[in-house]
């Protein structure tokens, strides 16, 4: 796992071929049911015409939304890796911009990667930057 300051990043896993499963040192484990997932948004963090140097993966629910760094070991080719078929499966697909990490996404809450967000918040975050469609996971943008 990787180290944030003084937490473990969560790191990924899938269970039973949809379940994705976020583990974390710290709190409870996230388990988000692919099948049941609404959207798959990259956050990206600076400049859109700038290589990536920050990026999170937002997994909309019908509960809201889970935003985990792309630094959760396992999470980035699980997504990336064509071998989850519920992922391919979700027609919102899409990248948004985002000058800087919106305070959701900073301080205790985001510090192994993991932020829950309700409906609003999420709905806010798509409001707080630039949002480009994509038609597969593989359209988007990789961190440098």
């Amino acid at each position: 796992m990787i180290w944030f300051g003084r937490t473990e990043k969560a790191k990924a896993e899938i269970l039973n071929g949809h379940r994705l499963c976020l583990i974390r040192s710290n709190e409870d484990d996230v388990v988000i049911d692919l099948n049941q997932t609404t959207s798959i948004t990259f956050v990206q963090i600076g400049e859109d015409s700038a290589p990536v140097f920050e990026g999170w993966w937002m997994i909309g629910t019908p509960a809201g939304a889970i935003v985990a760094s792309d630094e959760c070991f396992g999470l980035d080719s699980i997504l990336r890796d064509g071998k989850v078929p519920a992922i391919e499966g979700v027609a919102d697909k899409s990248i948004l911009f985002l000058a800087s990490r919106p305070s959701v996404m900073r301080g205790r809450a985001a510090r192994d990667g993991v932020v829950r967000l309700d409906p609003t918040a999420a709905t806010s975050l798509y409001a707080e930057g630039t949002v480009e469609a994509v038609g597969q996971i593989t359209d988007m943008p990789v961190v440098a």
